[in-house]
This record gives C-alpha cells, structure tokens and sequence, in this order.
C-alpha cells in the first residue's frame, strides 16, 4: 500500500511551480476553420491598388484648344496609385461569407506633359459587398470571392493658373480575387493570436476591380477597366 507521504508527492508533481500560471487551450480552437468558424466576424483590411481612369478631361489645361487635355495627353494614361483601408462585418452561411466593408482610398499623381506642372489627387470611398467561398478546404488556403461596390470619388486637380474639385455621384464597381491564407508561414504564431486575440486569418489579398460611371453627366468620367491591386486581410 503507497504511504500517504507518497500520494502527497505525486499530487504535487501534477500542479504547477509556485509563481507560474497554468493555462489550457478550449479543445475547439484546434478544429479545423470550417468547423470552428463563427456566425459573425470583423474584417480589417489595407490594400494597394493601380487605378487606371478612361476618357478622363483635364479641366486645368491653360490652353485646351492647342493642348490634348485627355488624360493620355496630360498623364500619358499613368495608373494612379491608390492606398485604401477598410473595416468590415462578415456573417457566414455554411458553404459562404457575406461581407459589408466602408472604405476609404486616396492617391494621386503629377504631370508636366503639357508645359505646365499638373496634380492630379484621388480620394474614393463607399461601402464594398463581398461573398467568400471559404468552405473549399478544412482550412481557407485560398478563397476565391467576387465583389460590388458603390463608391463616390473625390477629384481635386490643379494646374499652373486653374484648379478644379469636385465630389461625383455614386457609381458601381465589381471585381473578383483570391484570398492566400498566410497562417502557415508560422502555425504556432497564428495560434497564439486566435487565442490571444481572436485572429482567425491573415491571408494576401489579390484582386482586379473595375468602374462604371456616375450616375451625374455632370461628373468627369472616371470609370475605368479592369485595375490590379494586392492586400493584407484579418479576419477576427
């Protein structure tokens, strides 16, 4: 029979030191994503994209009647680059995600074509709609998804004698693009931010946006093909 001094040293290997904290992980942390993803999710979001506006005309050329005012004369049809940030709210179905996201982006860009120094700067903002088909694979390695958007834009060009700013109507954009997911680069640093904060995914973002005009004819037209861009998303 094991003397009672004995129970007593075993019972002690099975507690932590004195002066540390023992801590256990919910066994439902280490499902897979498909099991354990929640009804409701916050998304963050900073992306990088190369807008390239159609048919746009400089109001601020000096002399428009012996200079192109185009936006291939006055910018040689340069892609403005545009930084933008968004912060959303997706809910999920079984086999998608819905997310709404406002946005904001601005960039912008300078010419001297014409003989005399143009800016040209960009602001864009709205709300982004977006459905994931995140169900693929256990874990979301990579989500296709497609997206609209209502956005207004805010144009503010300037020139060597005239300037000119004004916010546009709504317009409609759509676009399509594939999620990567990065947790794998380090498995244990994306479990310690799911149990720390929350952090379901980071993934890359790549993606290709296109659009449509205003809905003023009294707006400068800013629609445009299709634009490349590439991101960084969490997914709380």
């Amino acid at each position: 029979m094991m003397s009672v001094t004995a129970l007593a040293s075993l019972a002690s290997e099975d507690l932590p030191a004195p002066g540390n904290i023992q801590i256990e992980y919910p066994i439902e942390v280490s499902l897979p994503y498909r099991d354990r993803r929640p009804r409701h999710q916050f998304t963050a979001h900073l992306q990088y994209e190369n807008f390239a506006p159609t048919k746009y005309f400089s109001p601020v050329v000096a002399d428009p009647t012996s200079v192109d005012a185009t936006y291939k004369g006055v910018y040689d049809l340069e892609d403005i680059p545009l930084v933008g940030v968004s912060l959303g709210y997706k809910f999920n179905m079984p086999f998608l995600g819905l997310e709404v996201a406002p946005f904001y982006g601005m960039g912008g860009l300078k010419s001297s074509r014409t003989g005399e120094n143009i800016t040209l700067d960009v602001e864009k903002y709205g709300v982004r709609f977006a459905a994931y088909l995140e169900t693929l694979f256990k874990e979301p390695y990579v989500v296709p998804y497609v997206t609209t958007q209502v956005q207004m834009w805010g144009i503010h060009e300037k020139g060597a004698t005239l300037s000119f700013s004004r916010t546009t109507a709504y317009a409609i954009g759509f676009g399509a693009g594939l999620l990567v997911q990065l947790n794998w680069l380090d498995p244990a640093a994306a479990f310690e931010a799911l149990n720390g904060t929350g952090l379901n995914n980071t993934y890359l973002d790549i993606f290709a946006q296109q659009y449509g005009d205003t809905a003023d004819s009294e707006d400068p037209v800013f629609n445009s093909d299709f634009n490349w861009g590439v991101g960084l998303r969490l997914e709380y």
